[in-house]
This record gives structure tokens, sequence and C-alpha cells, in this order.
């Protein structure tokens, strides 16, 4: 490939290709449940103080103790369960718990906040449950000790996920390019779940994907990493994640394709396997060979960006992912993990119009397979003691928050 360097082609990759439209899947023949959200209650756009008021917030993170974490405005707006605003972390700025902006508040088992201090994800602000500011970690010490950082482009490592267990225990997912790997045009990607000690420093490596598979080589990932599957990873109660690398995390035995979830408890170092039985759903050619787009739905300004790519670059993108997605065949097992307390909600494709994706429901205590439900597929969506939160636009045109009741038949209640 010529054109792994290009700037332009990566953000054109971000913006567009990971966006893809609902394609047409196959179900499973037994029919999960349906119609288990309901609203109870929504609010950001009026009847709150100004500066509580919701602008254009990037992510919703629920808390141990009743707490909503909003990110808006590179503040952390912070709500009671029902919408009540209780205080405001951080603000506009570059000094320790400020933000040059805000994208998503990472809540650990013990309650603590880790908010990246800017887009490039590599220093954290630290808060405790009780608001009060800790630290500033900076993560560019793991990244070196872990191989992965690159002095000259300081931007390609990034972190995906922080959680600050105490001063001696933070967790955090590292993504980028392993430079020892760079042979030529092709470079394999990094996904590195660690423990890192209160400076940043790399102390134990929990999971590093394989950077030999090839699924997993830049001549695929980039054009159907949301296909192919991406590192998914989630807390859970007791001091514990979950994860699977739906690329790796997978096996065919006695007939039957089951997919397999990590589950870690960060204090003893303790892991365990789950699987669970899942339906291979076929790329379909509305995916492979997708009509040529105008890039009209798309927001001006990233429309504008992809059009000042060249034709040509363009055309020879569109013939790799075609051939990336064909020796695909079929999606990856996960597309997504959240987590209520030791509940893990597993997203697969499987889809069905008007309902939503293929959700299967386990007890991470007992390895308990509980339900599946059909739920829709959103990013925004965190899940609280029963109730999932979400990131919506109102009528008005307004960004809201809103919060469902999930039926308690989900968990496997009456």
């Amino acid at each position: 490939m010529r054109y792994n360097n290009s700037i332009l082609v990566a953000v054109f990759i971000a913006l567009f290709f990971n966006c893809s439209g609902i394609p047409e899947l196959q179900l499973s023949n037994s029919e999960p449940l349906t119609d288990v959200l309901t609203l109870e209650l929504s609010f950001g756009e009026e009847g709150l103080p100004d500066e509580y008021l919701l602008v254009y917030p990037s992510s919703i993170s629920p808390g141990d103790n009743g707490e909503l974490y909003v990110n808006d405005e590179r503040r952390i707006k912070v709500y009671d369960n029902n919408g009540e605003p209780k205080v405001i972390l951080g603000g506009p700025g570059e000094g320790p718990g400020e933000f040059r902006s805000t994208f998503r508040t990472y809540v650990s088992s013990e309650g603590n906040l880790a908010t990246p201090y800017t887009g490039n994800l590599q220093v954290v602000n630290i808060f405790s449950k009780d608001h009060t500011f800790i630290k500033v970690i900076d993560f560019r010490n793991a990244l070196k000790s872990s191989g992965l950082f690159q002095p000259d482009r300081p931007r390609s490592i990034w972190i995906e996920f922080c959680a600050y267990y105490n001063a001696n225990t933070v967790l955090a997912v590292l993504w980028g390019n392993d430079p020892l790997l760079v042979e030529g045009d092709e470079i394999r990607r990094i996904r590195h779940i660690c423990l890192l000690n209160n400076d940043g420093n790399l102390l134990t490596s929990i999971y590093k994907n394989d950077p030999d598979a090839e699924a997993i080589m830049l001549g695929v990932a980039p054009h159907i990493a949301e296909e192919a599957g991406q590192l998914s990873i989630a807390s859970l109660s007791q001091n514990r994640i979950v994860y699977t690398d739906p690329q790796i995390h997978k096996v065919f035995e006695n007939g039957q394709w089951y997919y397999i979830l990590n589950v870690f408890d960060v204090y003893t170092n303790e892991e365990s396997e789950l699987r669970f039985p899942y339906l291979r759903v076929a790329v379909p050619d509305s995916i492979v060979n997708p009509p040529k787009s105008s890039y009209d739905s798309l927001r001006p300004e990233r429309r504008d960006l992809i059009l000042q790519l060249s034709e040509s670059v363009l055309d020879e993108f569109d013939r790799d992912k075609k051939n990336a997605l064909q020796k695909l065949q079929y999606y990856g097992p996960v597309r997504m993990l959240k987590t209520d307390g030791p509940y893990v909600f597993v997203y697969t494709w499987e889809y069905k119009e008007g309902k939503g994706w293929k959700t299967d429901v386990i007890n991470a205590d007992t390895g308990e397979f509980l339900s599946a439900v059909y739920l829709p597929f959103d990013y925004y969506m965190n899940i609280k003691d029963g109730f999932a939160y979400t990131i919506a636009t109102a009528s008005s045109g307004f960004r809201i928050v809103e919060k469902y009741k999930i039926s308690p038949v989900v968990y496997g209640k009456k």
C-alpha cells in the first residue's frame, strides 16, 4: 500500500468507514427479548443553571455513588441519577485538573475518575469519587517502556481505556503501531492491556495481541476494523475487568463457534475464561460492494476533508477495503462489551430491523448465560444498576441525557 503514511487517509478512515450503516444480517433461530428499555427521564436542555446545560456532550459515565459524569465543554459536569446538578470538575486550560478537550471519563470499581486531558489520550487527569483532584498521569512513560512510543510519531500511540484503583494500581489499554514490526509498507497494530504504577510506568502485561496474526496486519485492520472486531474491555465489580479481542478470542469446537471472554482480577492477577456459542454472520454484498458515495450525508467539514483526497487514492482505498472484506467473509463474533456490576452485555452482529442488535447477557460471577436481548448499538450508552444512560438529541435539536429502565428479565429475574 502506498498511503499508510498519509495523514489525510488516516483521518478519512476514522471519519467515514468506521461509521458504516446497518448491514443486511442473518439471525439465529431463537428470538431474543425485545422492548426491554423504558424511558424514565431526560435532562440537559432546559430547567438547569446555565453552566449545567449541555452543549455538545461527548460521553456519559455512571458511578457507583449514583452520580452521572458528563463530558461537555472541556469540563466534567456531575449530576445525580435524577439529573439534578451537583458540581463541575475541571475546566478549559493546560494545568493539573484542566482539559484542552474532554472525550470520555472512565470510572473504576473503586469509584475514581480518569479523564484524558486532551484528544491524544496520553495524559490523564485523576479525580477521587468525592470530586477531589488527585494527580496527572503521563502515560508516555508506559508507552516508552512498552516499546510502543515512537519519538518521531508521538501521536501514533494513545490510551483507549484507563481505570485508577489506588496509588499503586492503574490499568490502561495502550494502542499503537509496534516500531519493531515496521517493514516497508506493512505495519502491524498493537493493542496492550497492562497494569501501571502511579507514575504511569509499566508493571504487568495482561494481554498483548499477536502482531503476526494475519487478521490484524495494517493491510486489513484499518480498512475493516469494525467488521473484523476490535479489542473491547469494560470494568466489572470486585476490581475486575472483562475483555475480548474478537479477531483472536474465538474457537471452533464440535461443529460450533464460540467467543471467549477473559475475566481478570486487578488485585490478585487471577484470570478466568468464559466461552459462549455465537452465530457467524456473513458480510453481505451490500457492504462488500457499496454504491459509490457522494459523501453528502457527512457533515460539511468531514466531506470537505475527504474531497481533498485524490480520486486515485480513494479508488485504491475502496479496492483494498473490498479485498479485505472478501477475505474476511464473516463479521467478528463480538462487536462491543458493556457491563453493569458483574453482568456483561455482549453485542453481536446479529440484527433485527426495528429492534436492534442481539446482545448476550452474562453473569461473570457464575459464568451463567442469563438472556439474549435486542438493544440499539450505541457507543454512548453505559449501564449501571439496571439503568441505561445515553446521549441523545431532543426535538429542539439540543443534546440531552436519557435514562432508561432495563427490564429485570434481562438479568434473569422475574
